[in-house]
């Protein structure tokens, strides 16, 4: 073998195991839509908590009203009950402005 074959014969081993590695290193697009998956992943999970959160404060807040109403219910009701009694002693007017 002439010199120059064997350069040509190294040149080209040396290209090939440099195409391997370049063909073995991912895809800089891979890499991008691996990491926009991972965020859409951490996201998507954080939102579900969130919206687990606010389900609950909400839920929690309904409870606290429906209370709130049914004791104002229970407090007009005892006030129309003793206004009824007591009608004779009590007039109720109203005033027409005129």
């Amino acid at each position: 073998m002439t010199n120059e074959a064997v350069t040509i014969k190294t040149l080209t081993s040396k290209r090939s195991l440099e195409s391997e590695r370049f063909q073995q290193r991912p895809h800089p697009c891979h890499s991008l839509s691996k990491k926009i998956e991972e965020v859409d992943t951490r996201l998507s999970k954080k939102i579900d908590e969130v919206d687990a959160r606010l389900s609950k404060k909400i839920e929690g807040a309904e409870l606290n009203l429906s209370r709130k109403i049914d004791a104002v219910a229970a407090d007009l009701a005892a006030h129309r009950a003793d206004t009824e009694i007591h009608k004779a002693r009590y007039q109720i007017r109203e005033d027409t402005g005129s």
